[in-house]
């Protein structure tokens, strides 16, 4: 029985001495994995007190371009050597002629050479401009009737041929409307070359080609 002890003491200190020796490894292990690194370890980088400004963006590119037209800028009268910062009635009214021809408004071209007509001084001319924008004003007024009554005519004989009674009396009625149409433009013309233009030109020249 004291045999048996004594075999049995030293393998029991054999085995405490073993599971001492791995307590203290796992302690060991425990603390290099609980021990946090040094701050060496780390890069850090210092920030600046300003944040960075974001980029600008350029709307136009180094290597392409867009080109965008512009309109043409309106034709350029001439103004009075007089004053050339404010434009006499005279010739206001010529340049807004002008404008209307442009624009298709020859009944307002009429309206603006009538006052043209209107402001000029006793015994003045018209100029060749003037009077070709004035020719050009009646020309137009009156051919745009002229064009209407032959059309509305044609339509009227067809009616007449068809034996539409109630249609060709509108018709007629409606003819009679640009007759009177032009017969106004023309006794305000004729009334204009009598009153103003004819008087005052000064050269039989003048005077024919006004009259035709």
């Amino acid at each position: 029985m004291q045999v048996a002890v004594s075999e049995a003491r030293p393998q029991a200190g054999q085995v405490f001495g073993r599971a001492a020796s791995a307590a203290i490894a796992s302690e060991n292990q425990l603390k290099t994995i609980l021990n946090p690194l040094p701050s060496s370890h780390f890069k850090t980088t210092p920030r600046s007190s300003q944040s960075p400004s974001p980029p600008t963006l350029s709307i136009y590119s180094s290597q392409t371009r867009t080109h965008i037209p512009h309109s043409p800028p309106p034709p350029a009268f001439p103004r009075t050597q007089i004053d050339d910062s404010i434009m006499a009635p005279r010739e206001e009214n010529v340049y807004m002629a002008k404008l209307a021809e442009q624009a298709e408004r020859y009944e307002e071209m009429v309206e603006y050479m009538e006052k043209v007509s209107a402001s000029l001084p006793e015994k003045e001319e018209m100029t060749v401009e003037e009077r070709n924008l004035l020719s050009v004003a009646y020309k137009n007024v009156i051919g745009a009737r002229r064009a209407s009554w032959r059309i509305i005519s044609s339509i009227e004989q067809k009616e007449e041929s068809r034996g539409n009674e109630d249609h060709v009396n509108t018709i007629k009625e409606y003819r009679s409307k640009i007759e009177t149409e032009l017969s106004k433009i023309c006794d305000g013309i004729l009334k204009l070359l009598d009153d103003r233009l004819i008087p005052s030109a000064a050269v039989e020249i003048q005077k024919c080609s006004i009259s035709r």
